[in-house]
């Protein structure tokens, strides 16, 4: 999948729910996470996106799963977003458990296995057996 993917406004506010959902999976977004989610989206989009409407909103990995393996390019965007979230969590200097463990529940909803997501990262290969 080319890099410079550009995500139709239903695929986009997905994407940009679930990479907030990823964001705050370690209980906080500093500022240098949050700056980084904002390059992201803008990347990915030509939307704008409330936060604080993305964070009381939430939806689960699997309705965001499931509309984003709705659209034809679904699993393209799948492994754009598994790149994109890991990128995001080493935004401030380390990928932790917390955020591997989401990152994989993601990857599990969009039905990617274990080596579409070692395609896209070796930085989860600790953490691989989570999906089984």
């Amino acid at each position: 999948m080319s890099d410079d993917l550009k995500l139709p406004d239903a695929l986009a506010e997905a994407y940009a729910a679930a990479l907030h959902a990823l964001a705050r999976s370690d209980g906080e977004i500093g500022a240098e996470e949050s700056a980084h989610l904002d390059r992201l989206l803008a990347h990915r989009t030509t939307q704008t996106f409330d936060a604080e409407l993305l964070f009381f909103s939430p939806k689960t990995p699997e309705q965001l799963g499931a509309t984003i393996r709705a659209d034809a390019r679904g699993k393209d965007v799948a492994r754009a977003l598994i790149r994109d979230a890991v990128a995001l969590s080493v935004a401030d200097g380390d990928l932790n458990g917390k955020e591997a463990t989401a990152i994989l529940r993601f990857a599990r909803a969009l039905k990617l296995d274990q080596a579409d997501v070692r395609a896209e990262t070796a930085l989860l290969d600790e953490w691989l057996h989570q999906l089984g």
